[in-house]
């Protein structure tokens, strides 16, 4: 388990040469480690929260890096509910490096993978659904794919999950007060009908549950038949390029060809 009492620093955005590239730091010594990396050229960011102020970021010897953006979120207003600061930067590799060696050296601990959104989750910023939501879109690869999963943050599921939950709380409250206090509570009986309707959507909830595996995983479909019948014909039109070898010669492809493509904007492999 890591230390949640460390503050952790991590680059942001995803390795690479890019325009812009962004480091985050979050713990209860990130306004300190700002101030000891990021000289501002005029406002200071601790002292105008959620506002971008320009400024130097410096490296290990003190030597200015680059000309940067630098941006403070106080608990608990923030991505992970403690103090976060975001350093935008442009998009070097060496730039990137050295800002984090030099946070590393300052007291920073290098993030864990997914740690910003666990204590995300441990301050309740976020729910364990909606985690496991934003690693699925972050591998996303289609805009299909992306929709749903987007949706899903946002939408329908986490209302029916809390409308279930609170259904499914008081049921539970009905039958414990005939149970304790069966005097009070009369001699009616309890609604059977309403358990099974809470069952039956609670499979629904199930059913579309692998649908999403499905989609997130992509469908995996299978060309089979008799030898010499177009399998391959069909295999390269569908992916509207020419991937198998076609001959009027039986047996041409021996092998398994598999490839990935987009259907309606869903991944099929």
């Amino acid at each position: 388990m890591p230390d949640l009492t460390d503050t952790i620093v991590a680059e942001a955005t995803p390795p690479g040469r890019g325009s812009v590239r962004v480091i985050r730091i979050s713990g209860s010594t990130a306004a300190a480690l700002l101030g000891a990396a990021f000289v501002a050229s005029g406002a200071k960011p601790v002292e105008h929260p959620r506002r971008l102020c320009l400024g130097t970021l410096l490296g290990s010897s003190g030597e200015p890096l680059d000309r940067a953006l630098a941006v403070w979120f106080p608990s608990p207003r923030s991505l992970t509910g403690e103090d976060v600061v975001e350093i935008h930067v442009h998009g070097g590799r060496g730039i990137v490096r050295g800002g984090l060696e030099n946070l590393e050296r300052l007291g920073a601990r290098v993030a864990l993978p997914g740690e910003f959104s666990y204590r995300a989750y441990l301050n309740g910023k976020i729910s364990l659904l909606e985690a496991e939501t934003v690693n699925a879109l972050v591998e996303a690869e289609t805009a299909g794919q992306a929709a749903r999963l987007g949706g899903m943050l946002h939408g329908r599921l986490f209302e029916d999950l809390e409308k279930l939950r609170s259904e499914l709380l008081s049921l539970r409250a009905e039958w414990e007060a005939r149970i304790d206090f069966p005097e009070e509570a009369g001699e009616g009986e309890v609604p059977r009908n309403r358990l099974a309707q809470l069952l039956e959507k609670l499979c629904g909830l199930e059913r579309e549950g692998r649908t999403l595996k499905v989609l997130k995983e992509g469908w995996r479909i299978a060309l089979v038949g008799r030898v010499n019948t177009g399998k391959s014909s069909l295999f390269n039109a569908l992916l509207k390029r020419e991937r198998a070898l076609v001959t009027p010669h039986p047996g041409t492809t021996r092998d398994v060809i598999e490839e990935a493509m987009e259907v309606g904007g869903y991944p099929v492999i």
